[in-house]
């Protein structure tokens, strides 16, 4: 569970679903655990619009969408529902048009 984990003395990198700091107490939980740092990747509706629809067959949520423009008003509608919990976190970084090893880098230096 979120709980063992963040509880865990073991140092590691858990990436979360995107809806799991909005359930529960989770985002609480986070913010609230002892030695641990929350990064917030925040990306543009365009850029995700390109790497959820090459995947949108496995996501339930999605795959019944049939035009990008559906796809952009479901990611749209759930970052602003989700905002309020994303902005919490410790470290908002702007990955848009930023290779991985360029965020991994902004990352490193933060922690």
């Amino acid at each position: 569970s979120l709980i063992e984990l963040l509880e865990s003395n073991n140092s590691f990198v858990l990436s979360l679903g995107g809806g799991t700091p909005c359930y529960y107490d989770n985002m609480k939980l986070i913010l609230e655990a002892k030695d641990t740092l929350s990064f917030y990747l925040k990306t543009d509706i365009q850029e995700l619009l390109s790497r959820i629809k090459e995947d949108k067959n496995p996501r339930p949520l999605i795959s019944h969408l049939k035009t990008d423009e559906d796809i952009i008003e479901f990611i749209g509608k759930h970052l602003f529902e989700r905002s309020y919990y994303y902005n919490q976190a410790d470290y908002k970084i702007d990955t848009s048009n930023k290779q991985i090893d360029v965020i991994q880098d902004i990352i490193t230096k933060l922690y």
